[in-house]
């Protein structure tokens, strides 16, 4: 299933268009690694989200205290997907929020 065209084929199997002889720019087995790494930080994050949600974010957030679990299974995305910010805070016993430091609060301190 290719045809030709002026130098170029076209393997309609896969959708490319390259000259003969041209290597992709993303070989099969780099293609499948980045595949494995994101695959394991999202199973990572799926095991850590669901213990995040029952027990560890009473911890960092006193305002999460008693909350519904409505509003836990709306958080489950963002923890699968911020889980090692959230390990830290966790692992910190941190239930101040992070101080954001940016230009501004710089200049600020600075003038203080």
């Amino acid at each position: 299933m290719k045809a030709a065209t002026a130098g170029f084929t076209c393997n309609r199997r896969r959708g490319l268009a390259s000259k003969p002889g041209n290597r992709d720019s993303m070989t099969h087995p780099m293609a499948a690694l980045l595949v494995g790494l994101a695959t394991s930080y999202a199973v990572i994050g799926g095991c850590f989200a669901v213990a995040f949600v029952a027990r560890g974010i009473d911890a960092i957030d006193p305002m999460a205290r008693g909350a519904s679990w409505g509003f836990r299974l709306l958080v489950l995305p963002g923890s699968v997907v911020f889980w090692p910010l959230l390990l830290i805070r966790w692992a910190a016993r941190s239930m101040a929020p992070p101080v954001e430091l940016n230009a501004h609060r710089r200049r600020t301190r600075r003038a203080a």
